[in-house]
């Protein structure tokens, strides 16, 4: 799986993968494109929610509920929350500024390469 960003979105291209380790690499791979597009100067980059996100692609499921609870993914596992809460996904997806955009997605890419080291 590739990502790229285009017209300041994050656009997944390729299948998503289906085991837990490799959809943690994948995830982390889409964070990693959206950090270099800051770096390379885009203001911000909507992240594509779960459309992007190989992790939510596997555990994300809001067929019953309101908000899905995530059973099963990694970072719910860490944070104890469903959709990501208590992570720096919020942080960067709220940021006012570049700085605090490229600070929280680096922030969510430290979380993830934590991920992938368990």
């Amino acid at each position: 799986m590739k990502f790229a960003v285009v017209d300041g979105k994050l656009k997944a291209i390729g299948d998503f993968a289906k085991t837990h380790k490799a959809a943690i690499r994948n995830s982390l791979k889409g964070w990693k494109t959206i950090v270099e597009a800051l770096v390379d100067g885009e203001d911000f980059v909507s992240t594509g929610g779960t459309d992007t996100c190989n992790l939510c692609q596997l555990y994300y499921d809001d067929s019953d509920t309101i908000f899905s609870e995530c059973y099963g993914c990694p970072i719910r596992e860490v944070t104890g929350k469903g959709e990501c809460h208590d992570t720096p996904f919020y942080a960067y997806r709220n940021s006012g500024n570049h700085g605090q955009a490229l600070r929280a997605a680096r922030r969510m890419v430290k979380l993830l390469e934590q991920l992938t080291n368990d």
